[in-house]
């Protein structure tokens, strides 16, 4: 049985306080090998804050093989511990330039902050580097119950959090509500909009990062086959083509798909829907619009079909028709903070 002590018991030869058996250690290390084993032997950049003495970047360098190593720190004594696949910066975690040219030099793909341990620092970070981790890649927060706050009045104080276990907890309990409750003061709606889900540990905290653009052929093999099994029902065929919509994937296959379901007697109005998406992706603009017009006439009290149509609509640059089926959805049933939020950005603060 795997117990996941492999990383751990090398963080304690190296004399890491990540480790469970170091003095005072964080017993981060047994966590760290199950949560990033699918990582383990790919080639990618990792990014630890804070280097001290330097025993982390030996030990990620052993557990990952295939990985180039960067880690900052504000000491220039560190730059020490730098080496073959690891490399060593000096600067601030709270300084853009700085961990910009970072991130363009070594686009992370795992982050992990174990530098300052003030709350202000870690959320300025966070936010900043959240966009620049790779999709599917990991940031991570250590040592949670250290991090307070600086002195009231410093630069970019922190507002409304005391401390930073607070900031990752409503984080968590936003991705949690799935947007039906109010972001924090300090909560931007890109980082819900980007956080896919929130792990917690002893002292930690690690946040994984959408990656919307999954392995669409190898997921479309394994639909063709499960389909072919089961005869293609229509039913399936419309699921299968709005799959391939909002994944991304080829649109003359979702073509396929709703054709093959409207053609077998399809009455969905999903497929129509769906019709009309594949149009617009093959750049029949005007052919779209007016099959549009027709689910419009014939579904107008159907709230998620209506801003499936105003989504279509924005796409064609009608934001007045899809301001008109926004409105007509709202006054059909209460939508969420966060899906209300989206509208007013997509429709330029008309859905008010």
């Amino acid at each position: 049985m795997d117990t996941h002590v492999e990383l751990d018991v090398v963080g304690a030869l190296e004399g890491s306080d990540k480790s469970s058996s170091y003095s005072l250690g964080w017993d981060y290390l047994r966590h760290y090998e199950a949560i990033f084993a699918e990582f383990r032997h790919e080639k990618f950049n990792l990014l630890e804050i804070g280097v001290g003495r330097g025993p982390s970047l030996r030990m990620w360098k052993w557990f990952f093989p295939n990985a180039h190593i960067t880690g900052i720190d504000i000491k220039e004594g560190c730059v020490r511990h730098a080496g073959q696949r690891i490399s060593v910066e000096i600067g601030s975690q709270t300084d853009p330039e700085f961990l910009d040219r970072i991130c363009e030099r070594a686009p992370p793909t795992i982050i992990v902050d174990d530098g300052s341990h003030q709350h202000e620092h870690i959320i300025f970070s966070f936010q900043h580097l959240l966009p620049k981790l790779a999709p599917g890649g990991m940031y991570v927060i250590e040592d949670i119950v250290q991090h307070g706050a600086l002195p009231a009045g410093g630069p970019r104080a922190a507002r409304g959090y005391q401390t930073g276990s607070n900031y990752f907890l409503d984080v968590a309990r936003c991705c949690f509500a799935n947007g039906r409750v109010q972001l924090g003061p300090e909560i931007p709606e890109f980082v819900l909009q980007m956080v896919d889900r929130v792990s917690f540990i002893r002292c930690g905290a690690i946040l994984h990062k959408r990656d919307p653009a999954r392995d669409v052929g190898r997921a479309m093999a394994a639909a063709e086959t499960y389909l072919q099994d089961r005869g293609a029902p229509v039913e399936m065929m419309v699921n299968y083509a709005e799959w391939i919509c909002r994944h991304n994937g080829p649109n003359e296959r979702a073509a396929a798909a709703v054709a093959a379901a409207l053609g077998r007697g399809s009455t969905d109005v999903r497929a129509r829907l769906l019709h009309a998406e594949t149009m617009l992706g093959g750049g029949q603009g005007e052919a779209a619009k007016k099959l549009l017009e027709e689910v419009a006439a014939a579904r107008p009290h159907n709230h998620p079909l209506l801003l499936h149509l105003a989504a279509l609509q924005v796409r064609m640059g009608d934001r007045a028709a899809a301001r008109t089926t926004y409105e007509a959805a709202q006054a059909i049933g209460p939508m969420s903070h966060q899906m209300h939020r989206g509208w007013e950005s997509v429709l330029g603060g008309a859905a008010e």
